[in-house]
């Protein structure tokens, strides 16, 4: 990779952000984006604009999944009844492993860090899955994923082009 990015969180948008794959190894958490936005903040910007980075390799290094959620919702009709309420479901990192296939071409709206007192880092990835449809109002699965790891490593060849506003 002709750029690298380590636990740089806060120097990146993820607003259009696409996971297109989700993997585990022995070695860590491995992901795949699409439409990462690289912020003029970024030590590997040296556009000093924000610019769409190629296809990004995110590694996880020593990724361990976590407690993890699938998000609940509250669906109400138009004059604010509530007509169904579903709570937050606690995933355990074996069901997250399994959920691992179906985790591709959805959105990664967010990374969340943290950093922990043994120097490891504790993620919290956002993750949507889109609408069937483009103008669906079908309620879609969502997801705050749970990591442990040592670091996070971006890395990417080349940038796009720059975001418009």
């Amino acid at each position: 990779m002709k750029y690298q990015s380590v636990n740089e969180f806060s120097h990146f948008s993820f607003s259009d952000c696409v996971l297109t794959e989700m993997t585990m190894s022995p070695a860590g958490v491995h992901l795949t984006l699409e439409a990462l936005i690289v912020l003029p903040e970024n030590s590997q910007n040296t556009n000093f604009t924000q610019s769409y980075a190629g296809t990004v390799q995110l590694r996880l290094v020593g990724g361990k999944f976590t407690e993890s959620v699938k998000e609940g919702y509250r669906y109400r009709d138009a004059n604010d009844v509530l007509l169904e309420s579903v709570p937050d479901t606690l995933l355990s990192p074996a069901e997250v492993e399994a959920l691992l296939p179906e985790l591709r071409d959805v959105y990664l709206f967010q990374i969340l860090s943290e950093a922990q007192t043994d120097g490891r880092l504790l993620l919290e990835l956002g993750i949507d899955f889109p609408q069937a449809e483009e103008f669906d109002t079908l309620i879609t699965p969502s997801y705050r994923i749970g990591v442990l790891c040592e670091k996070a490593i971006f890395g990417w060849d080349y940038y796009m082009n720059r975001v418009e506003n």
